[in-house]
Protein backbone atom coordinates (compact mmCIF):
# COMPACT_ATOMS: atom_id res chain seq x y z
CA UNK A 1 0.00 0.00 0.00
CA UNK A 2 0.75 4.05 -0.78
CA UNK A 3 3.18 2.72 -3.34
CA UNK A 4 4.48 5.46 -5.73
CA UNK A 5 5.73 5.27 -9.88
CA UNK A 6 6.97 8.47 -10.57
CA UNK A 7 7.87 9.50 -14.29
CA UNK A 8 10.46 12.07 -14.50
CA UNK A 9 11.99 13.32 -17.52
CA UNK A 10 10.40 13.71 -21.18
CA UNK A 11 10.77 10.05 -22.78
CA UNK A 12 7.50 7.70 -22.84
CA UNK A 13 7.31 4.69 -20.31
CA UNK A 14 5.33 1.56 -21.70
CA UNK A 15 4.19 -0.70 -18.80
CA UNK A 16 3.04 -4.72 -19.51
CA UNK A 17 1.18 -6.16 -16.96
CA UNK A 18 -0.21 -9.59 -17.05
CA UNK A 19 -2.20 -9.95 -13.96
CA UNK A 20 -5.18 -8.21 -12.03
CA UNK A 21 -4.11 -4.43 -11.67
CA UNK A 22 -5.10 -2.69 -8.10
CA UNK A 23 -4.22 0.91 -7.15
CA UNK A 24 -5.63 1.63 -3.86
CA UNK A 25 -5.51 3.46 -0.33
CA UNK A 26 -2.60 5.86 -1.09
CA UNK A 27 -0.97 4.02 -3.97
CA UNK A 28 -0.80 5.93 -7.85
CA UNK A 29 1.57 5.34 -10.76
CA UNK A 30 2.33 9.01 -12.45
CA UNK A 31 0.29 10.74 -9.97
CA UNK A 32 1.10 14.16 -11.49
CA UNK A 33 -0.93 14.05 -14.17
CA UNK A 34 0.98 13.67 -17.19
CA UNK A 35 -0.52 11.65 -19.00
CA UNK A 36 1.11 11.90 -22.24
CA UNK A 37 4.39 10.20 -20.47
CA UNK A 38 2.82 6.47 -19.78
CA UNK A 39 1.13 3.56 -22.16
CA UNK A 40 -0.05 0.72 -20.08
CA UNK A 41 -0.65 -2.73 -21.92
CA UNK A 42 -2.69 -4.86 -19.49
CA UNK A 43 -3.51 -8.62 -19.91
CA UNK A 44 -5.35 -9.41 -16.81
CA UNK A 45 -8.95 -9.94 -16.12
CA UNK A 46 -9.57 -6.69 -13.27
CA UNK A 47 -8.50 -3.20 -12.90
CA UNK A 48 -9.50 -1.23 -9.65
CA UNK A 49 -8.69 2.45 -8.57
CA UNK A 50 -9.85 2.93 -5.58
CA UNK A 51 -9.10 5.42 -2.76
CA UNK A 52 -7.55 9.07 -3.14
CA UNK A 53 -4.62 10.07 -2.52
CA UNK A 54 -2.26 12.78 0.12
CA UNK A 55 0.48 14.85 -0.92
CA UNK A 56 0.55 17.08 -4.11
CA UNK A 57 0.14 14.44 -6.50
CA UNK A 58 -3.74 14.54 -7.57
CA UNK A 59 -3.86 11.26 -9.75
CA UNK A 60 -4.55 7.65 -8.82
CA UNK A 61 -3.45 7.17 -12.41
CA UNK A 62 -2.74 9.23 -15.54
CA UNK A 63 -1.68 7.76 -18.87
CA UNK A 64 -3.28 5.88 -21.56
CA UNK A 65 -4.63 2.17 -20.58
CA UNK A 66 -5.62 -0.69 -23.26
CA UNK A 67 -6.98 -3.68 -21.12
CA UNK A 68 -8.44 -6.85 -21.57
CA UNK A 69 -10.14 -7.07 -18.41
CA UNK A 70 -13.51 -8.48 -17.66
CA UNK A 71 -13.79 -5.89 -15.09
CA UNK A 72 -12.95 -1.81 -14.36
CA UNK A 73 -13.36 0.07 -11.38
CA UNK A 74 -12.66 3.48 -10.98
CA UNK A 75 -14.25 4.32 -7.08
CA UNK A 76 -14.22 5.58 -3.93
CA UNK A 77 -12.48 9.11 -4.78
CA UNK A 78 -9.88 7.57 -6.79
CA UNK A 79 -9.01 10.24 -9.88
CA UNK A 80 -8.53 8.84 -13.30
CA UNK A 81 -6.81 11.33 -16.10
CA UNK A 82 -5.83 9.61 -19.84
CA UNK A 83 -7.05 7.48 -22.21
CA UNK A 84 -8.74 3.89 -21.24
CA UNK A 85 -9.61 1.88 -24.36
CA UNK A 86 -11.30 -1.75 -23.00
CA UNK A 87 -11.86 -4.69 -25.06
CA UNK A 88 -14.81 -6.59 -23.62
CA UNK A 89 -14.92 -5.53 -19.82
CA UNK A 90 -17.79 -3.76 -18.37
CA UNK A 91 -16.31 -0.58 -16.54
CA UNK A 92 -17.97 0.79 -13.51
CA UNK A 93 -16.94 4.66 -12.23
CA UNK A 94 -18.82 5.44 -8.75
CA UNK A 95 -18.25 6.84 -5.25
CA UNK A 96 -17.27 10.14 -5.86
CA UNK A 97 -14.33 9.15 -8.67
CA UNK A 98 -13.12 11.14 -11.39
CA UNK A 99 -12.18 10.65 -14.50
CA UNK A 100 -11.18 13.02 -17.60
CA UNK A 101 -10.08 12.69 -21.38
CA UNK A 102 -11.66 9.60 -23.48
CA UNK A 103 -13.16 6.00 -22.37
CA UNK A 104 -13.49 3.54 -24.93
CA UNK A 105 -15.45 -0.15 -24.68
CA UNK A 106 -15.79 -2.00 -27.68
CA UNK A 107 -18.44 -4.34 -26.21
CA UNK A 108 -18.80 -3.88 -22.73
CA UNK A 109 -21.53 -1.54 -20.59
CA UNK A 110 -20.51 1.66 -18.82
CA UNK A 111 -22.28 2.31 -15.54
CA UNK A 112 -21.37 5.62 -13.82
CA UNK A 113 -23.40 6.31 -10.54
CA UNK A 114 -23.28 7.37 -6.66
CA UNK A 115 -21.56 10.83 -7.13
CA UNK A 116 -19.07 10.30 -9.87
CA UNK A 117 -17.46 13.08 -12.54
CA UNK A 118 -16.52 11.85 -15.60
CA UNK A 119 -15.28 14.81 -18.56
CA UNK A 120 -14.72 14.33 -21.92
CA UNK A 121 -15.87 11.42 -24.44
CA UNK A 122 -17.54 8.20 -24.03
CA UNK A 123 -17.09 5.80 -26.83
CA UNK A 124 -18.82 2.68 -26.40
CA UNK A 125 -20.11 -0.10 -28.87
CA UNK A 126 -21.32 -1.75 -25.57
CA UNK A 127 -25.48 -2.89 -25.16
CA UNK A 128 -25.85 -0.20 -21.41
CA UNK A 129 -24.54 3.26 -20.21
CA UNK A 130 -26.50 4.35 -16.85
CA UNK A 131 -25.53 7.57 -15.57
CA UNK A 132 -27.22 8.23 -11.86
CA UNK A 133 -27.27 8.86 -8.16
CA UNK A 134 -26.00 12.47 -8.53
CA UNK A 135 -23.43 12.02 -11.11
CA UNK A 136 -21.61 13.93 -13.82
CA UNK A 137 -21.29 13.67 -17.43
CA UNK A 138 -19.08 17.06 -18.77
CA UNK A 139 -18.70 16.61 -22.44
CA UNK A 140 -19.69 19.65 -24.85
CA UNK A 141 -21.73 20.02 -27.58
CA UNK A 142 -19.08 20.11 -30.17
CA UNK A 143 -16.31 17.65 -30.14
CA UNK A 144 -16.90 15.79 -27.07
CA UNK A 145 -19.60 13.90 -25.66
CA UNK A 146 -21.36 10.63 -25.83
CA UNK A 147 -21.16 7.98 -28.48
CA UNK A 148 -23.06 4.37 -28.27
CA UNK A 149 -24.84 3.76 -31.44
CA UNK A 150 -25.90 -0.02 -29.45
CA UNK A 151 -26.67 1.32 -26.32
CA UNK A 152 -29.71 1.48 -24.10
CA UNK A 153 -28.60 4.76 -22.50
CA UNK A 154 -30.47 5.23 -18.85
CA UNK A 155 -29.67 9.05 -17.04
CA UNK A 156 -32.05 9.53 -13.60
CA UNK A 157 -31.84 10.21 -9.90
CA UNK A 158 -30.32 13.46 -9.98
CA UNK A 159 -27.64 13.22 -12.75
CA UNK A 160 -26.39 15.93 -14.55
CA UNK A 161 -25.65 15.55 -18.56
CA UNK A 162 -23.63 17.83 -20.78
CA UNK A 163 -22.81 17.14 -24.22
CA UNK A 164 -24.06 16.01 -27.34
CA UNK A 165 -25.39 12.21 -27.05
CA UNK A 166 -25.29 10.16 -30.55
CA UNK A 167 -27.34 7.35 -30.28
CA UNK A 168 -30.51 6.20 -31.06
CA UNK A 169 -33.27 8.40 -29.73
CA UNK A 170 -35.37 5.24 -29.13
CA UNK A 171 -33.18 3.89 -27.06
CA UNK A 172 -32.11 7.11 -24.99
CA UNK A 173 -34.15 7.69 -21.39
CA UNK A 174 -33.69 10.89 -19.63
CA UNK A 175 -35.88 10.97 -16.49
CA UNK A 176 -35.14 12.85 -13.34
CA UNK A 177 -32.01 14.70 -14.11
CA UNK A 178 -30.53 18.05 -12.70
CA UNK A 179 -32.09 20.01 -15.33
CA UNK A 180 -30.23 23.20 -13.94
CA UNK A 181 -27.34 22.27 -14.76
CA UNK A 182 -27.74 19.87 -17.55
CA UNK A 183 -27.72 20.98 -21.30
CA UNK A 184 -27.58 18.59 -24.26
CA UNK A 185 -28.76 17.35 -27.45
CA UNK A 186 -29.53 13.90 -29.28
CA UNK A 187 -29.33 14.46 -32.82
CA UNK A 188 -31.24 12.07 -34.99
CA UNK A 189 -28.36 10.67 -37.15
CA UNK A 190 -30.22 7.29 -37.77
CA UNK A 191 -33.57 8.12 -39.63
CA UNK A 192 -31.82 7.43 -43.04
CA UNK A 193 -28.36 5.36 -44.90
CA UNK A 194 -25.38 7.48 -44.57
CA UNK A 195 -22.80 6.75 -47.11
CA UNK A 196 -18.75 8.66 -46.94
CA UNK A 197 -18.51 10.04 -50.32
CA UNK A 198 -14.85 11.30 -50.02
CA UNK A 199 -11.92 10.86 -46.95
CA UNK A 200 -8.93 12.83 -47.17
CA UNK A 201 -5.63 11.69 -46.02
CA UNK A 202 -2.37 13.95 -45.14
CA UNK A 203 0.56 12.31 -44.57
CA UNK A 204 4.63 13.26 -43.84
CA UNK A 205 5.12 10.16 -47.00
CA UNK A 206 4.83 10.90 -50.52
CA UNK A 207 3.39 7.57 -50.61
CA UNK A 208 1.81 6.45 -47.11
CA UNK A 209 0.75 2.46 -46.54
CA UNK A 210 -2.67 2.70 -45.91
Amino acid sequence: SNANITINGPGKVHLFLDGDLYIRNGSRINGAGNDNLLELYHSGDKIEFQGGIGGQEKYKFAGTIYTKAREIYIQNGANFKGKLYSLDGDLKIQGGATSSALLYTRTGNIIINNGAKVSGQIISGGEKIEIFGGSIFDGDLKENGIIAPYAAIYIDQGATIKGTIFANPEKVQIANINHRDSFYRIPNVFNENKYIEEITVYSLTDNPNI
